[in-house]
Protein backbone atom coordinates (compact mmCIF):
# COMPACT_ATOMS: atom_id res chain seq x y z
CA UNK A 1 0.00 0.00 0.00
CA UNK A 2 0.97 3.48 -1.17
CA UNK A 3 0.27 6.45 0.83
CA UNK A 4 1.29 10.34 1.42
CA UNK A 5 1.22 12.62 4.46
CA UNK A 6 1.42 16.25 3.66
CA UNK A 7 3.29 19.07 6.27
CA UNK A 8 1.32 21.93 5.39
CA UNK A 9 2.59 25.53 6.54
CA UNK A 10 1.01 28.47 5.98
CA UNK A 11 3.16 30.50 3.99
CA UNK A 12 2.02 34.37 5.47
CA UNK A 13 1.97 32.99 9.27
CA UNK A 14 5.65 31.75 10.19
CA UNK A 15 5.17 28.20 12.44
CA UNK A 16 1.20 27.59 11.21
CA UNK A 17 1.10 23.96 10.65
CA UNK A 18 -2.46 22.36 9.20
CA UNK A 19 -3.74 19.56 11.62
CA UNK A 20 -6.64 17.71 11.24
CA UNK A 21 -8.55 15.16 13.66
CA UNK A 22 -9.86 12.24 12.38
CA UNK A 23 -13.85 11.04 12.80
CA UNK A 24 -12.71 7.41 11.88
CA UNK A 25 -10.20 4.66 11.70
CA UNK A 26 -9.68 3.81 15.61
CA UNK A 27 -5.95 4.27 16.07
CA UNK A 28 -6.58 7.51 14.82
CA UNK A 29 -9.73 8.89 15.88
CA UNK A 30 -9.47 12.24 18.05
CA UNK A 31 -5.43 12.62 17.57
CA UNK A 32 -4.04 15.35 15.81
CA UNK A 33 -2.48 14.01 12.18
CA UNK A 34 -1.13 15.88 9.34
CA UNK A 35 -3.17 15.53 5.85
CA UNK A 36 -2.68 12.20 3.83
CA UNK A 37 -4.12 9.35 3.07
CA UNK A 38 -3.98 6.29 0.32
CA UNK A 39 -2.35 7.18 -3.27
CA UNK A 40 -5.00 5.81 -5.86
CA UNK A 41 -4.45 3.73 -8.95
CA UNK A 42 -2.51 5.66 -11.38
CA UNK A 43 -2.57 8.81 -9.08
CA UNK A 44 1.25 9.94 -8.60
CA UNK A 45 2.59 10.46 -4.78
CA UNK A 46 2.45 14.35 -5.85
CA UNK A 47 -1.16 14.47 -7.40
CA UNK A 48 -1.87 12.16 -4.04
CA UNK A 49 -0.86 15.45 -1.66
CA UNK A 50 -2.72 17.94 -3.85
CA UNK A 51 -6.19 15.49 -3.22
CA UNK A 52 -6.23 14.83 -0.23
CA UNK A 53 -5.23 18.53 0.88
CA UNK A 54 -8.10 19.81 -1.12
CA UNK A 55 -10.88 16.87 0.33
CA UNK A 56 -8.93 17.30 3.73
CA UNK A 57 -9.14 21.05 3.91
CA UNK A 58 -10.62 22.78 0.82
CA UNK A 59 -7.20 24.20 0.26
CA UNK A 60 -5.21 24.45 -2.53
CA UNK A 61 -1.12 23.85 -2.51
CA UNK A 62 1.27 26.16 -3.32
CA UNK A 63 -0.36 28.64 -4.81
CA UNK A 64 -0.71 32.37 -3.13
CA UNK A 65 -3.98 34.12 -3.67
CA UNK A 66 -2.48 37.66 -4.28
CA UNK A 67 -1.51 37.38 -8.03
CA UNK A 68 -2.88 36.63 -11.26
CA UNK A 69 -2.10 34.29 -12.31
CA UNK A 70 -1.59 32.98 -8.96
CA UNK A 71 2.59 32.80 -8.39
CA UNK A 72 4.14 29.46 -8.15
CA UNK A 73 6.48 29.45 -5.27
CA UNK A 74 9.74 27.33 -5.68
CA UNK A 75 10.18 23.73 -3.69
CA UNK A 76 6.90 24.13 -2.92
CA UNK A 77 5.81 20.20 -3.08
CA UNK A 78 8.66 19.03 -2.26
CA UNK A 79 9.46 14.76 -1.23
CA UNK A 80 10.86 15.14 2.21
CA UNK A 81 10.95 11.58 3.00
CA UNK A 82 9.66 8.43 3.30
CA UNK A 83 8.41 5.64 5.94
CA UNK A 84 8.56 2.23 5.50
CA UNK A 85 7.31 -0.97 6.66
CA UNK A 86 6.09 -4.15 5.86
CA UNK A 87 2.73 -2.21 5.74
CA UNK A 88 3.79 0.05 2.77
CA UNK A 89 5.42 3.12 2.41
CA UNK A 90 4.56 6.92 2.94
CA UNK A 91 6.22 9.96 1.06
CA UNK A 92 6.00 12.26 3.16
CA UNK A 93 6.11 15.91 1.30
CA UNK A 94 6.28 19.98 2.71
CA UNK A 95 3.79 21.84 1.42
CA UNK A 96 3.14 26.00 1.79
CA UNK A 97 -0.43 27.78 0.76
CA UNK A 98 -0.66 31.21 1.49
CA UNK A 99 -4.93 30.71 0.94
CA UNK A 100 -6.73 32.67 3.68
CA UNK A 101 -9.86 30.89 2.88
CA UNK A 102 -11.91 29.24 5.10
CA UNK A 103 -11.25 25.19 5.74
CA UNK A 104 -13.22 23.38 4.31
CA UNK A 105 -13.02 19.71 4.17
CA UNK A 106 -15.27 17.92 1.80
CA UNK A 107 -15.35 14.86 3.96
CA UNK A 108 -16.84 15.09 7.60
CA UNK A 109 -14.03 12.13 8.34
CA UNK A 110 -11.94 14.85 9.55
CA UNK A 111 -11.21 18.55 11.35
CA UNK A 112 -8.72 20.85 9.82
CA UNK A 113 -6.93 23.47 12.54
CA UNK A 114 -3.98 25.54 12.07
CA UNK A 115 -1.91 25.06 15.22
CA UNK A 116 1.70 26.07 16.48
CA UNK A 117 3.81 22.65 16.72
CA UNK A 118 4.78 24.05 20.46
CA UNK A 119 0.67 23.86 21.27
CA UNK A 120 -0.02 20.06 20.56
CA UNK A 121 3.71 18.66 20.51
CA UNK A 122 3.57 17.48 24.06
CA UNK A 123 -0.62 16.54 23.71
CA UNK A 124 -1.09 12.66 23.87
CA UNK A 125 -3.68 13.21 21.32
CA UNK A 126 -0.28 13.60 18.52
CA UNK A 127 0.25 10.80 16.58
CA UNK A 128 3.21 9.76 17.85
CA UNK A 129 5.72 9.70 15.25
CA UNK A 130 5.03 12.95 14.24
CA UNK A 131 6.89 13.56 17.41
CA UNK A 132 9.94 12.58 15.10
CA UNK A 133 8.34 13.92 11.62
CA UNK A 134 7.63 17.38 12.18
CA UNK A 135 11.29 18.88 13.05
CA UNK A 136 12.18 17.14 10.32
CA UNK A 137 10.40 18.68 8.05
CA UNK A 138 9.86 21.90 10.03
CA UNK A 139 14.15 22.43 9.60
CA UNK A 140 14.19 21.35 5.94
CA UNK A 141 15.79 18.19 6.20
CA UNK A 142 15.43 16.05 3.49
CA UNK A 143 15.83 12.50 2.22
CA UNK A 144 15.06 10.66 5.65
CA UNK A 145 13.90 7.09 5.66
CA UNK A 146 11.74 6.01 9.05
CA UNK A 147 11.51 2.37 9.43
CA UNK A 148 7.90 2.02 11.52
CA UNK A 149 6.17 -1.33 11.72
CA UNK A 150 3.16 0.21 13.06
CA UNK A 151 0.85 2.26 15.58
CA UNK A 152 1.24 1.14 18.95
CA UNK A 153 -1.14 2.58 21.43
CA UNK A 154 -1.26 1.57 24.54
CA UNK A 155 2.51 0.29 24.77
CA UNK A 156 4.80 1.77 26.40
CA UNK A 157 7.04 2.40 23.54
CA UNK A 158 7.06 2.54 19.76
CA UNK A 159 10.29 1.74 18.04
CA UNK A 160 11.24 3.15 15.26
CA UNK A 161 14.91 3.18 12.87
CA UNK A 162 15.35 6.54 11.33
CA UNK A 163 18.14 7.66 8.38
CA UNK A 164 19.04 10.83 7.63
CA UNK A 165 21.44 11.80 5.22
CA UNK A 166 25.19 13.40 6.23
CA UNK A 167 25.06 15.49 3.24
CA UNK A 168 28.36 14.18 1.75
Amino acid sequence: MKFVLAYVEHYWIKGKILFVKRTKQDWQEGRYNLIGGKIEEGETPIEAVERELLEESGLTPFSIDVTDPPLKIPDANIQYGIIKGSWGIVYCFKVRTGMDQELKPFTGEVQPEWLYFDEVKDSNLLIPNLKVIIPLMKNDCKGWVIEDEGPSWGQDQHSIKITIPTGE
